[in-house]
């Protein structure tokens, strides 16, 4: 009798271990989307400018531009040292547009560089604040954009794509794997792709009006 004791209070010490080894709250299984939140950030200005932002290192981050002027409009993203690190817009004129300033990945970005004489305005928020579209019938939009997909694709998936504009046309789709350029024409028309499972985000890059549908 003394002997089973023993062993129902070691088989109870042993389950207790194990439950605190597989407990949501243990550091291990955290999300990381909980540390990947901050306040939207507001930036604008007329002409040239370096604005420095403040955003959680390695937070996912969208950032929407708005250039009502006819004149050049390029930004860039640096480094804390000034380093250039991409170019996010590069607009003839007038640009309103969505893109990426930090990808899912992770990185750092310690401000945008804006080379202009015209004046502009900036929108910085979470990658969660991104246009949502759940993978099913028509997506339509204009110009760049950054569009979460939800929930991610479960199989492989057949698209149409019609695009206008003048300028090249991209579309990068992202999984855990990480980002697929899967088109780029530099005219407009149209094309079929077809998108892999588990793809969640994507990126559109372009001029003008354009439209996803999904072929069933």
């Amino acid at each position: 009798m003394r002997r089973a004791a023993v062993v129902l209070v070691l088989a109870t010490a042993l389950a207790g271990c194990a439950a605190t080894a597989t407990s949501p709250s243990s550091p291990s299984s955290a999300a990381p989307a909980a540390v990947a939140t901050f306040e939207a950030i507001e930036l604008g200005g007329m002409g040239n400018d370096v604005a420095r932002v403040s955003i959680p290192d390695g937070a996912p981050a969208i950032v929407a531009f708005r250039h009502p002027d006819d004149a050049a409009f390029t930004v860039d993203t640096l480094a804390a040292d000034g380093t250039g690190l991409g170019r996010l817009v590069e607009a003839p004129g007038r640009y309103v547009g969505t893109v990426l300033l930090v990808e899912p990945a992770g990185g750092s970005v310690d401000a945008v560089r804006v080379t202009t004489t015209g004046t502009w305005s900036a929108t910085i928020e979470p990658l969660s604040a991104a246009r949502g579209w759940d993978g099913v019938g028509k997506l339509s939009g204009t110009g760049d954009d950054v569009v979460r997909i939800e929930p991610p694709l479960i199989g492989v998936t057949p698209w149409h794509i019609e695009h206008e504009g003048s300028s090249a046309f991209v579309v990068v789709t992202y999984t855990a794997d990480g980002p697929t350029t899967v088109f780029d024409e530099t005219s407009p028309g149209e094309g079929d792709i077809r998108v892999v499972a588990g793809t969640y985000l994507m990126t559109v890059r372009g001029d003008g009006a354009w439209a996803f549908y999904v072929l069933m």
